[in-house]
């Protein structure tokens, strides 16, 4: 990753943004670097919601299985 600025707004560009990001890293403080300080975007509905929008919403998105109780689940993307 020679170009973490162009690796990461390539990565970005996989997301739903509600307002595009113009700034990919904000390194103005010394301690804190902000990354698409000025886009705005929401985790669950690129996570979720999306696939359902996509016609992905009988495909798994999470499957559990516990090694303590047994139990073994699975939920979609529209159960999710």
């Amino acid at each position: 990753m020679e170009d973490k600025e162009a690796f990461w707004t390539k990565q970005a560009e996989e997301l739903t943004w509600f307002k595009k990001f113009e700034t990919v890293i904000d390194e103005s403080d010394e301690y804190l670097k902000r990354w698409f300080p000025d886009g705005e975007c929401n985790i669950c509905y690129n996570a979720v919601d999306r696939h359902v929008e996509d016609g992905r919403g009988n495909t798994i998105a999470l499957q559990s299985d516990s090694v303590y109780t047994g139990k073994k689940e699975t939920f979609t993307y529209k159960e999710v």
